[in-house]
């Protein structure tokens, strides 16, 4: 049966089996790979957002201030 990804399958598995898991491979002389998905902190993403536009802000104020006093 063809894989819709190629022939690699990925898993998800339980950081509480991984000891086990570790072992399985070792026996069977399997090569995997570990593959961590990002998590997104959304509130810390929002405080990043905010830091930009206040940057952004106050490089444009400086410039109006420049163009303004020149």
């Amino acid at each position: 049966m063809n894989q819709p990804g190629g022939d690699n399958v990925r898993y998800f598995l339980l950081d509480k089996n991984r000891e086990i898991i570790d072992l399985i491979l070792k026996e069977k002389e399997i090569i995997g790979s570990i593959e961590t998905l990002p998590i997104i902190d959304f509130q810390q993403e929002r405080k990043n957002q905010y830091l930009y536009l206040k940057f952004a802000i106050l490089v444009i104020v400086i410039m109006v201030l420049i163009i303004l006093f020149d």
